[in-house]
């Protein structure tokens, strides 16, 4: 009786750990979305998706709700995917509109529907924040809800630390242990934070985090220009915050 009983906890325990497994997240575009409310039918509803990519905007409907716009960045398919957000609590629990701010990349779990207008749009069940935004607001953010328990540290850390390694790895573990234990960040260690996200995000992930709408126009020269002006004016801000020299202009064009 006492094997049976292990034996079920243990199936138990199996069962769940596949029901957290995330598929592999695939570059978010709206086809993916349309193709799989096309393969649904009135018995079969439309099939759990993953999607990764850049938050270019959102739009905030409350403390717990958002809509937001996901782009895969430099995809050839190009195209922006709608999700929607309901902040939720537990295993892959999706963050609040603050942490998922414009500029952070995001993996995000669920299933499509079509909104009231007619498109397809994501109804978010699960939440990864993959990168912080690049900006001062959604590197405090992040560090935030790792205070309030509502991220991990191992969650945090990702967030905070693409291509680190060595002092700058040693300063975010003693930076993340502090917010974690309720201390308030220097600004120095926010502006150094912000500068390392912002040397591997793409410029328009960067003019989404400054606030640069996409050119209305169309004009790709127009877009790139102001995307251009906004990477430079908040590598300069920042880069002067954190006492060291502003990035040069070709620096700035890498980073695209």
């Amino acid at each position: 009786m006492r094997y049976l009983r292990s034996r079920l906890i243990l199936v138990i325990a199996a069962a769940r750990a596949a029901a957290l497994q995330w598929p592999d997240a695939l570059p978010a575009q709206p086809a993916l979305l349309e193709r799989a409310l096309a393969a649904a039918t009135d018995s079969v509803a439309p099939a759990r998706l993953a999607v990764a990519g850049h938050v270019t905007s959102r739009r905030v409907l409350g403390r717990n709700l958002a809509f937001v716009d996901i782009e895969s960045l430099g995809s050839s398919s190009g195209g922006r995917l709608q999700a929607i957000l309901r902040s939720t609590n537990g295993p892959g629990a999706v963050p609040r509109p603050e942490v998922i701010a414009p500029g952070a990349r995001v993996a995000l779990l669920g299933r499509p529907k079509l909104s009231p207008r007619g498109s397809a749009l994501l109804v978010t069940e699960e939440a990864k924040l993959l990168t912080a935004a690049p900006s001062e607001h959604g590197c405090r953010a992040t560090l935030t809800a790792l205070c309030e328990g509502r991220i991990s540290v191992e969650a945090c850390t990702r967030a905070l630390s693409p291509a680190r390694d060595g002092d700058a790895s040693r300063s975010l573990e003693r930076l993340v242990r502090l917010a974690a234990s309720g201390a308030v960040p220097h600004p120095d260690d926010i502006a150094s934070l912000v500068l390392g996200i912002r040397s591997t995000a793409p410029a328009a992930a960067v003019a989404a985090a400054c606030g640069v709408p996409p050119s209305a126009s169309g004009d790709d020269a127009s877009e790139a220009a102001s995307i251009e002006r906004a990477v430079s004016a908040a590598a300069a801000t920042l880069a002067h915050a954190a006492g060291v020299p502003a990035p040069s202009a070709p620096a700035l064009s890498a980073a695209a």
